[in-house]
């Protein structure tokens, strides 16, 4: 039998177990509800993804849309250059994505895709009977016809868009040779996107109607751009003619 002092013992004992029980209970419950603070934390974050994703589809839509705008209007003032914008977005992406051309470009795709589209922006505001005169300009309207570079950068210089953007629209018609402009600056003053831009649009320009030509063919144009070739980035214009040679560039298709 028991004695008195085993059994007070034992009581104890039992009683001690209950609070360590008591206690633990409470820990797992704080622990509980910190797990549950934790999972409601995490849906919060994932349905502010959620929104936040959508947001930025919908604001890309809302890019695009413009984009397609600006670049009708663009095309409406001078009908000749319909789908020159594009052609030229396409071209400039090739270069830009070319193994051979190590660059943070590849980073910044989207908004010089953006770039490109945009590029003759400043036509808008060139008359249109300068874009659309059926024979060659006279000096004081080519003149005029060059400043549409400088005015398609005022246009979205208070924008407080990324600099891509207005780089190339600025220094789309530099040279590297430094007989371009506007500001006629010289090979690698001139940003690597304006180099890439410079290719294309040249490539486009010659294998398209004008008002006052019609297009030259590919061979035409590549002797052409050839004769010229001081004008171009050397290492671009290699990375050009490879992929003009494996048919990843062509002249835009007849009308």
């Amino acid at each position: 039998m028991k004695s008195h002092s085993s059994r007070e013992s034992e009581r104890k004992e039992i009683i001690r177990q209950q609070k360590l029980i008591t206690k633990h209970e409470k820990t797992i419950e704080k622990q509980k509800q910190i797990i549950a603070r934790q999972l409601q934390a995490l849906a919060d974050s994932e349905n502010a993804l959620k929104v936040k994703d959508q947001l930025y589809l919908e604001a890309t839509k809302v890019i695009d849309g413009l984009l397609k705008l600006l670049t009708t209007l663009i095309e409406l003032r001078d009908p000749y250059t319909k789908g020159h914008s594009v052609r030229v977005m396409e071209i400039s992406l090739l270069l830009a994505r070319h193994p051979n051309l190590e660059s943070h470009l590849r980073e910044n795709l989207v908004v010089f895709g953006y770039a490109c589209l945009l590029h003759d922006i400043g036509k808008i505001v060139i008359p249109d009977y300068i874009l659309n005169k059926p024979v060659l300009l006279t000096e004081a309207e080519r003149l005029m016809i060059q400043q549409h570079t400088e005015l398609g950068f005022k246009l979205v210089e208070p924008l407080d868009l990324n600099p891509i953007i207005g780089e190339v629209i600025l220094n789309h018609h530099e040279n590297f040779d430094g007989t371009g402009y506007p500001a006629r600056l010289k090979g690698k003053e001139i940003p690597l996107t304006a180099r890439i831009v410079r290719i294309a649009d040249v490539f486009d320009a010659l294998t398209s109607d004008r008002p006052y030509r019609k297009a030259y063919s590919l061979e035409q144009a590549l002797s052409i751009m050839e004769k010229q070739k001081s004008q171009f980035d050397p290492e671009l214009y290699k990375i050009f003619l490879s992929l003009v040679r494996e048919n990843k560039i062509l002249p835009p298709a007849p009308a």
